[in-house]
């Protein structure tokens, strides 16, 4: 089930954001965490970045691998990923 909630991640987040990546405010939405706390994910590897874009921008399926890992289900993630896509959405 985890596969398939991933892959739905990858398609909702590609037709959006042209990318499976999220960008510094939309990892903290998602992740409910302030930017001191997600510089600390990046920092000791637990949320995995990239820099393609000279930005710094974080994984969606890192990010939702440490939400479950904080306890969360994953169609408690995925509900929290698709907000933030509808908020993308209205911009």
């Amino acid at each position: 089930m985890d596969s398939v909630l991933n892959r739905l991640d990858t398609l909702e987040s590609s037709s959006v954001t042209g990318s499976e990546y999220l960008s510094r405010s939309q990892a903290m939405q998602f992740l409910h965490v302030g930017s001191t706390k997600l510089w600390e994910l990046k920092n000791s590897g637990t949320i995995e970045t990239t820099e393609k874009t000279g930005k710094v921008l974080y994984k969606t399926s890192s990010c939702r691998s440490y939400l479950q890992s904080q306890g969360y289900s994953a169609e408690m993630a995925q509900e929290r990923f698709r907000k933030i896509l509808q908020t993308k959405q209205k911009r």
